[in-house]
């Protein structure tokens, strides 16, 4: 089950059966006792929460249930009820002071309510596991944490270190697709379509292609719509670049998952002059942040012949 699911579950009963069982506190999920107008120790606590469930795994804060040390797991466990009294005055706080308890803001926060009475009973705290961290704890913390077992902890330079080099990053490749391009004159023509696409989980900034096709693939001057369009801007090349060159100045970006079809290429088929060899068209790609890479990309026989068999 999903940690929103989970989440999605927890109501009145289940908070009982926590006390009654003495859940454990584990990797994600965490208890809390709190005043309604939430004091300074109490912020603090949301902040660490914030902080370690986000910086880790994700997790879930249930407030209103007070633990102690189980002396045989050695691990807090749910001991005693502490019934939110005024629980929509908590909810009010809690929700007014969430995105300054942590820096960054932690996207995807949820909190819930849970009566258990009127306007008294439990809330909830949903923590997603975050990819923008590491989120430093505010309130008068001004540290980050990280989940370990049934606790929070400081996180060390080096962890510090590492989340900093391990946030979201765009990766591009290269790719083509084949179209029916009509006919030129009795001989089919195959359309190459070249672009970029983003694999990565972080948006790519300032895209940049540059397409070299070696003979008998040529450019196609008309672009990606027929009307002199492409998908990212022509940039100025040298005398000695047999291609064209494109890239945005940031009104184009490439986000996670996306494909931008960028320029085409055509190539006249003869059936029987075509080389057992592939085709190659010659890119480059870079973006903001990523190197320069160099891409060769080998269309074969087979290829161009479906494309040419689809021409009506």
């Amino acid at each position: 089950m999903s940690l929103e699911q989970l989440f999605e579950n927890i109501d009145a009963s289940a908070i009982h059966g926590f006390v009654t069982n003495r859940q454990e506190e584990h990797l994600q999920l965490d208890f809390k006792v709190s005043r309604p107008e939430m004091t300074r120790d109490d912020r603090k606590s949301l902040a660490t929460c914030l902080s370690g469930f986000s910086n880790s795994a994700g997790g879930i804060v249930v407030w209103g249930v007070e633990t102690k040390r189980d002396t045989a797991s050695n691990l807090d466990v749910a001991s005693r009820l502490v019934p939110l009294t005024s629980l929509s005055a908590f909810l009010g706080t809690l929700r007014s002071i969430t995105p300054s308890a942590v820096s960054p803001m932690v996207p995807g926060v949820l909190h819930k309510g849970i009566e258990d009475g009127h306007d008294v009973g439990f809330a909830a705290t949903l923590v997603p596991a975050s990819d923008s961290g590491p989120h430093m704890a505010k309130s008068g913390e001004d540290r980050y944490y990280r989940r370990n077992g049934d606790a929070f902890f400081r996180m060390e330079h080096f962890e510090l270190e590492d989340m900093f080099g391990r946030r979201p990053r765009p990766e591009l490749s290269a790719f083509y697709r084949i179209e029916p391009g009509g006919s030129n004159g009795v001989i089919p023509v195959a359309r190459i379509v070249v672009g970029l696409r983003n694999t990565g989980r972080g948006t790519a900034h300032h895209p940049f292609l540059a397409v070299s096709p070696e003979p008998p693939i040529a450019l196609c001057e008309f672009g990606i719509d027929g009307n002199y369009h492409h998908g990212l801007p022509k940039l100025p090349k040298g005398y000695s670049f047999r291609g064209e060159r494109f890239g945005s100045l940031g009104q184009v970006v490439l986000y996670p998952g996306m494909d931008l079809d960028v320029t085409v290429c055509e190539l006249s088929v003869d059936r029987w002059s075509l080389s057992s060899s592939p085709f190659t068209i010659h890119c480059s790609i870079a973006a903001d942040g990523l190197p320069l890479a160099a891409i060769d990309l080998g269309i074969t026989d087979a290829e161009i012949l479906k494309g040419s068999r689809d021409v009506g």
